[in-house]
């Protein structure tokens, strides 16, 4: 195998571009991943619960939210900046 410094780059990377690595559950040492296997491990929608709904920065604030702290308005996430 050639030093890696030696391949070129692709820019343009897709789902079903293959990477290099190790099953350790297997113990197979060298295996293919594709990027989409990749990304389905990395890439999530993050909950977030217990945010108040306020409709703007004051009434966050009287309502105890701290200054770059979250909360939303009729479901869009905002963070305090006042």
């Amino acid at each position: 195998m050639a030093r890696i410094s030696t391949y070129p780059v692709d820019t343009n990377i897709t789902n079903t571009d293959l990477l290099l690595g190790t099953d350790s559950a297997t113990g197979a040492p060298t295996v293919n991943y594709t990027m989409a296997d990749i990304s389905g491990k990395i890439l999530y929608r993050p909950t977030i619960t217990g945010l108040g709904n306020y409709a703007n920065d004051a009434a966050a604030a009287v309502g105890g939210v701290p200054i770059n702290g979250l909360y939303h308005t009729t479901g869009t996430i905002k963070i305090r900046l006042v």
